[in-house]
């Protein structure tokens, strides 16, 4: 018995959310690197780090729509999904609630599927934990891979984790008042906004490229029937884990290598249009 998931985006919905974030892509100018590495005839499931506050997440659907056509479906923690107008934008480039069922009814379908294992957490990070992995003991997404035999694409993506110095938590000492309220609201500790500085002493977000690489597939076939071994989950989640790292140090030298714009020549870079990939 199938669980409904909403239908793929049409062509016109994606090519709306391309032009709301025009604007953004050319003040980022994305690098993506590694397209090749995604199957060509099959689905599969890209796991990736979040990024801080998960905007820059919106470029990975866009980017791999306007590169190659390909619709990914992401999964997303449901409480995303009940905040007005950014649930309006994840559900346009095809977001669905990230439950158990909805994944597999994908898989089914043969869907290109994207998830971030460390959720709400490593959206709302707090001080030091910049570009971490906080999975804890998530293993849902190598048990999904490993039960539909399907490949695992890891993804590294840098540059939002720099836009803001975190400094005020959920679990700051002074910050009472704040779980005071959260709890009135009946709001989890672990998904409520982080708050800090960016560009200077201000809230204006300090001026970041966005780097995106895919890695080669994870294959999960020879895996068949393990889905329930913790063993064979740990491994894979580790490997994935280790992949999405070592690419992060990758993009790092990368960025290092060519430098990032500071405010007056990336303005000049927006006006201009260029040197986006």
């Amino acid at each position: 018995m199938s669980t409904a998931v909403p239908p793929r985006p049409s062509q016109a919905s994606m090519r709306r959310m391309l032009a709301v974030l025009a604007p953004m892509r050319r003040w980022v100018d994305p690098k993506v690197s590694g397209l090749e590495n995604l199957p060509s005839d099959r689905g599969c499931l890209i796991v990736g780090n979040h990024s801080l506050y998960g905007v820059y997440d919106l470029l990975i659907a866009t980017e791999l729509y306007r590169r190659t056509g390909v619709i990914a479906r992401g999964l997303f923690d449901h409480d995303h999904l009940r905040i007005p107008v950014w649930r309006d934008a994840l559900r346009a480039i095809g977001g669905v609630h990230g439950t158990r069922e909805s994944c597999a009814e994908l898989m089914r379908q043969g869907e290109v599927i994207a998830v971030f294992p460390g959720g709400a957490r490593e959206v709302w990070k707090k001080p030091g934990q910049r570009y971490q992995l906080l999975w804890g003991e998530r293993l849902g997404f190598a048990r999904m891979a490993i039960q539909h035999g399907y490949p695992i694409v890891p993804l590294s993506q840098l540059g939002a984790d720099e836009t803001y110095d975190i400094h005020f938590h959920v679990d700051h000492p002074l910050a009472g008042p704040y779980r005071a309220a959260v709890d009135r609201l009946g709001l989890r500790r672990d998904n409520v906004p982080s708050f800090g500085l960016g560009w200077g002493p201000t809230p204006l977000p300090r001026p970041q490229d966005a780097y995106l690489h895919f890695h080669r597939p994870i294959e999960t076939e020879r895996l068949a029937g393990r889905h329930d071994d913790r063993k064979t989950l740990e491994r894979v989640r580790d490997q994935v884990a280790a992949a999405i790292q070592d690419g992060l140090q990758r993009l790092a030298g990368e960025r290092a290598r060519h430098g990032n714009p500071g405010v007056v020549p990336r303005v000049r870079r927006f006006i201009t249009g260029g040197p986006q990939q």
